[in-house]
């Protein structure tokens, strides 16, 4: 039986751009990030450093609306029945969790019967990374699991709950993946992830840089070594959408090529939380397929409170995602 792959992605993004001039102008002076003396040159840092003109906020659906939208799309397309769905893997926080039981919710407006529902989270920007490899793991090693949705939205009521210290702004969305044992898919080959517990009370205005920057290089070069690979074997390497500075230095630091981030969504979206990797892997896998091309896609994550993801794919043309 073929391995579990990816083998579908869709996401929604709101239409509605707040600029940074307006968003900034619903927070207080005390709640920008303690590194900056005020808004205007936290302003400048977004602009120059973050790549970011605007955020995307939904001002129209609730978060059980946009993904239900989402998790519609999918069955439209035809790429699973609700019938063959077998695990619901909600990868979400619940500071971003309006509707209760929003798992559960999913499963019962798409009469997902022979689904059950896990949900993972404390990872925080690295809850859909480790989804990913959850499912991925769990499919290959049971039978019985041979269709698995990775659900995630992003809807955020407090525009103060919008910063993550100097690392990013986040935005709203959703995103929903289908993992099965298709022969059709992008196929996770390597996984490693390391957890820091000293983290999990960190403080966004302390200067952590050290530290962190000694997380992301052990994570990456674990999984190139685990995985014995090395840059010229990778063709395009995914980042989370937010602050560049510490993570080009890691890849720097892991002999990788920063030239091949794919960065698009950097300035178009902003930071999605967890969401990054899912939007950020579609869309890559679109230019690829309108190439014809193929090879070998690193990610890599990472949650606030101290968890550190990097993942090795691979991506054949002749395997086009179902969308």
């Amino acid at each position: 039986m073929p391995d579990t792959k990816i083998a579908y992605i869709n996401y929604y993004m709101p239409s509605n751009k707040v600029s940074v001039k307006d968003y900034l102008g619903t927070i207080g002076d005390d709640d920008i990030p303690r590194a900056f003396p005020g808004k205007d040159a936290y302003a400048e840092f977004i602009k120059e450093e973050l790549e970011v003109e605007a955020i995307r906020v939904e001002d129209k659906l609730r978060d059980q609306e946009m993904l239900v939208n989402t998790v519609e799309q999918l069955f439209i397309d035809g790429a699973a029945d609700p019938t063959d769905i077998d695990l619901i893997i909600l990868a979400q926080e619940d500071d971003q969790r309006q509707k209760l039981n929003l798992g559960q919710f999913i499963q019962y407006e798409f009469e997902l019967n022979n689904a059950y529902v896990l949900t993972v989270s404390g990872n925080h920007c690295a809850n859909i990374d480790h989804a990913i490899n959850l499912a991925t793991q769990l499919g290959n090693k049971n039978d019985r699991l041979n269709n698995i949705l990775i659900l995630g939205s992003v809807k955020i009521d407090n525009p103060v709950h919008r910063l993550v210290g100097t690392y990013g702004i986040i935005s709203d969305g959703a995103g929903v993946m289908l993992l099965n044992k298709g022969d059709k898919g992008l196929t996770l080959q390597d996984c490693k992830a390391v957890s820091a517990g000293r983290f999990h009370d960190i403080n966004l205005d302390r200067d952590d840089s050290l530290i962190l920057l000694k997380y992301y290089v052990k994570t990456i070069k674990e999984l190139l070594g685990q995985a014995s690979v090395t840059d010229g074997a990778i063709d395009h390497i995914i980042t989370q959408n937010a602050n560049p500075l510490l993570i080009t230095q890691a890849l720097h630091m892991a002999g990788l090529d920063v030239v091949k981030i794919f960065s698009e969504n950097k300035s178009r979206y902003s930071h999605l939380d967890c969401l990054d990797v899912l939007v950020n892997l579609k869309d890559l896998i679109k230019q690829l397929e309108a190439n014809h091309s193929q090879g070998q896609v690193l990610t890599f994550g990472t949650g606030w409170a101290g968890s550190f993801i990097s993942s090795l794919y691979a991506y054949n043309y002749s395997w086009k995602l179902n969308n």
